[in-house]
């Protein structure tokens, strides 16, 4: 049993051009667009509708999903996550050709955090056989420890408004915490912004790559 994953843009064969290589029982084919107007919209709908008119007779099942915008990167990536989390990830490919490259790329970073296999059409003309892409998944547990996955869950779920009570709420020395948090601002999981009442205090908020890190581990932590 497969589960194909693909963006879609305006070419359907971008996206049908993975079917003859998946190995195994194609069960379902999940399609992703983004919101379009005006003409771009009726080329969105041409090519979702020919992709639907092909595995309508190869009794495939076809499900249409939306992002809100094509250029939303963090969005489309949180919502690709969630999305995966009810999949049994070990059955999903994910096809990385179509649609805007902001929806590609952010496919990639998904495959990567959550580490499913993915395919690529080659989009010169006449040539669409696909090919599997050497990804990997990124050991976040080699880069993430535990006391920093928490630092970003305890940011993120409770706001601290200083180093000092991001240690109190941890019950750590501030030492530790200004360790790790500075290992999180290191790899862009974490910014400071200025106090209002005082500049010598920095308010410790997570980045939207912050989000991101810790929605992936999550996901992944469930799974174990």
């Amino acid at each position: 049993m497969v589960i194909l994953y693909g963006t879609l843009g305006f070419h359907p064969e971008k996206l049908l051009g993975a079917i003859p290589s998946m190995k195994g029982h194609l069960e379902r084919v999940v399609v992703y667009t983004a919101t379009e107007r005006g003409e771009a919209l009726r080329q969105s709908n041409k090519a979702l509708s020919i992709v639907e008119s092909t595995l309508s007779p190869m009794g495939v099942e076809m499900e249409h999903r939306t992002f809100s915008g094509p250029w939303d990167f963090c969005g489309i990536v949180n919502r690709l996550m969630k999305d995966l989390e009810k999949e049994d990830r070990e059955n999903v490919v994910f096809n990385l050709t179509g649609g805007p490259k902001t929806m590609t790329v952010a496919a990639t970073i998904t495959c990567l955090f959550l580490g499913l296999r993915a395919m690529y059409v080659p989009e010169e003309e006449g040539n669409h056989e696909a090919i599997e892409l050497p990804l990997f998944r990124i050991p976040y547990s080699s880069v993430l420890s535990q006391v920093q996955h928490k630092v970003l869950e305890t940011i993120d779920e409770q706001e601290p408004e200083s180093l000092q009570e991001l240690s109190s709420m941890l019950n750590r020395s501030n030492a530790t915490i200004t360790f790790h948090v500075k290992k999180l601002e290191d790899m862009g999981a974490i910014r400071f912004e200025e106090d209002e009442r005082s500049r010598s205090i920095r308010v410790p908020r997570l980045t939207s790559a912050g989000r991101i890190i810790l929605t992936a581990q999550d996901i992944l932590s469930e799974k174990r």
